[in-house]
C-alpha cells in the first residue's frame, strides 16, 4: 500500500484507554510509515499515562469536547467527526483515511489495495445496504471534504432522505450511505462480514467454536467489541486482544 499514504485515527476515551493501547501499538507494528491520530474525548480523556507512552510513539493527539451521544450517534457528532477528519487529512497529507474502534485489531492492511479503483470511496465489512461496519472502515480523504460540503449544503434532506431521526444516526452507517449518495454505485465497497476469512470479523470470546489463532489467520480485522459477551469486562477483552496480537507475531515469525 505503499502507493497511497494511510492515517489511521481512533475515536476514545477514559473506560478504553488500555485497549486503545494494544490497537494502536499493533497497527504501528504492521507498518510505521502509518500516521496515527487519537481523537481523545476532553469530557473523560483517555488516562495520561496511555497518552504520553503513545504521542512518545509518534502519535498524534486530537481533542474534542463534542458529546459522543449512544456510540457517536446524531448528527452533532457527525459533523464533528468529518470536520475532525477533513483536518486530519490535511495535517497528514494522507490519501486514505482509516478509523479503527478501540477494541479492533488490524493485521493486515494489504486488502486497502482495493483504492487502486479510483472509484472506490469507502472500503470496509458491509453491515447493511450501502453502509460499513465501523469497526475499521477506510475512506477517501477526499471522500471526508465531500461530506463536508454536502452536510453543509443540504442537512436535513440527508437526514429526511435516509429516514433517521437526528440523534439516532449511526455514524458509520450515515457516513458510507451519504457518500453512495455523493459518488453513486460502486463507491461504497462492502465486503461481505464472514465466518471464514474477509476484512472484518467479531471475536465470539467462550461462545466460539474456533480458536484466536484461527481468526488471526483468516481475518485482515478482528473486532473484540461485542462485550456483552463478557459482561462489559474490560480485562477479558484485553486479555483476548493481547493474546491474538502475540498470536499474530507468532504467525508472521513462522512464515518469514
Amino acid at each position: 500500500m505503499s502507493e497511497q499514504k494511510i492515517a489511521a485515527i481512533w475515536v476514545s476515551w477514559e473506560r478504553d484507554s488500555e485497549i486503545l493501547f494494544e490497537s494502536v501499538s499493533h497497527l504501528k507494528s504492521l507498518d510505521s510509515d502509518v500516521m496515527c491520530y487519537v481523537i481523545d474525548d476532553i469530557n473523560k480523556p483517555v488516562k495520561k499515562h496511555i497518552r504520553e507512552r503513545l504521542e512518545k510513539a509518534g502519535v498524534k493527539w486530537v481533542e474534542s469536547d463534542k458529546k459522543r451521544p449512544h456510540n457517536l450517534r446524531g448528527m452533532e457528532w457527525i459533523i464533528e467527526q468529518s470536520n475532525t477528519f477533513a483536518e486530519i487529512a490535511d495535517d497528514s497529507q494522507a490519501d486514505i483515511l482509516l478509523k479503527v474502534d478501540s477494541d479492533t485489531i488490524v493485521n493486515d492492511l494489504s486488502p486497502l489495495d482495493y483504492f487502486k479503483n479510483k472509484s472506490i470511496i469507502a472500503f470496509g465489512a458491509k453491515s447493511r445496504e450501502h453502509a460499513l461496519y465501523g469497526a475499521a472502515v477506510a475512506i477517501r480523504a477526499e471522500g471526508y471534504r465531500a461530506i463536508l460540503k454536502e452536510l453543509n449544503k443540504l442537512p436535513h434532506w440527508c437526514v429526511d432522505e435516509l429516514m433517521y431521526p437526528p440523534q439516532s444516526i449511526e455514524e458509520d452507517v450515515f457516513i458510507s450511505r451519504l457518500i453512495y449518495h455523493i459518488y453513486g454505485a460502486g463507491a461504497v465497497h462492502g465486503m461481505p462480514l464472514s465466518k471464514k476469512s474477509g476484512w472484518l470479523s467479531s471475536y465470539s470470546y467462550s461462545n466460539s467454536k474456533v480458536g484466536l489463532e484461527y481468526y488471526a489467520k483468516s481475518f485482515s480485522c478482528v473486532t473484540f467489541g461485542d462485550r456483552t459477551l463478557v459482561n462489559n469486562d474490560y480485562k477479558a477483552i484485553l486479555k483476548a486482544m493481547q493474546e491474538f496480537c502475540n498470536l499474530c507475531q507468532n504467525i508472521d515469525s513462522r512464515n518469514e
